[in-house]
């Protein structure tokens, strides 16, 4: 299986309405155009696999640590492409982002029970408590990298 992290563009702006339109999880009247390649934040992109694509992605710092945000496909019978997925990518993903951005882990929100549980029992994300939010800290030892400390 090949995954494929690629710019997201205008000729996505339908697929992303579509698949916007089916999550009941992302704010109303979020705009399409906040999922493209270009648009704020430190990595803003598409996922593909084989079949094509599997989600949309969008990362930003907040304070020590990088959030994102995914729309992923529609549909329970794409649940096991967005497992596999997540399974062979996110574990370079994370250990990539995190020292590039020098952050002290990844936080997410969601409302999926599914995926919360996927995610905590897959990755190791622990819930902040009261919220919806999901957080995985980093567990390298430091390493000499330049992270604009003095």
């Amino acid at each position: 299986m090949s995954v494929r992290f690629e710019a997201s563009t205008e000729a996505d702006i339908d697929q992303i309405k579509d698949w916007l339109a089916l999550d009941d999880s992302k704010p109303e009247g979020l705009p399409a155009e906040y999922w493209l390649t270009g648009s704020n934040g430190i990595l803003v992109c598409r996922v593909s696999d084989d079949e094509g694509v599997v989600l949309y992605l969008r990362c930003e710092m907040e304070d020590d640590l990088i959030r994102f945000h995914a729309l992923f496909i529609p549909g329970d019978t794409n649940r096991k492409r967005i497992a596999v997925l997540l399974t062979n990518a996110f574990p370079q993903f994370f250990q990539h982002m995190v020292t590039e951005y020098c952050a002290e882990g990844m936080v997410m929100m969601t409302g999926s029970e599914d995926l919360a549980r996927f995610m905590t029992t897959k990755f190791g994300f622990e819930r902040v408590e009261g919220t919806n939010d999901y957080v995985l800290k980093t567990s390298l030892e430091p390493v000499a990298v330049d992270c604009g400390t003095f």
